[in-house]
């Protein structure tokens, strides 16, 4: 919840062109649509090349954790991965509310408070 009230914050403070929300699922979903709205969004002529980045991931050295990452495409085995987990998550999602409230927060416009059911939560109460 911190990060998400984070969020609403400096969208409500900055410029509303500041900010662009990308959303994992979305990427996965339609990894090219993303890709052109990130140019777009930082004002480059998008390039198709960028959606096969695992091609040329041999010409460069890539020296972090997500190096094997780096050398295929996007893929989305770890979506809703969590999923099988949720039982041993239960302190968590109880905390965290009803999580239909950050399924779209990065495509809509974020929601007001008064609009949900939840409350920003200190990070004592977390």
């Amino acid at each position: 919840k911190i990060y998400h009230a984070m969020m609403k914050h400096w969208h409500r403070k900055l410029k509303a062109d500041t900010i662009l929300d990308v959303r994992y699922e979305n990427l996965v979903a339609d990894q090219e649509g993303q890709t052109r709205r990130l140019f777009e969004f930082v004002g480059l002529e998008f390039e198709a090349d960028t959606l096969e980045f695992y091609k040329k991931s041999g010409a460069r050295t890539v020296i972090t954790a997500s190096v094997a990452q780096v050398m295929k495409p996007i893929y989305s085995d770890s979506v809703k991965h969590w999923k099988k987990y949720e039982h041993h998550m239960q302190p968590l999602l109880e905390v965290l509310g009803d999580l239909s409230y950050y399924e779209d927060w990065g495509e809509s416009e974020l929601l007001e408070p008064e609009q949900t059911n939840l409350t920003t939560a200190s990070k004592d109460e977390l």
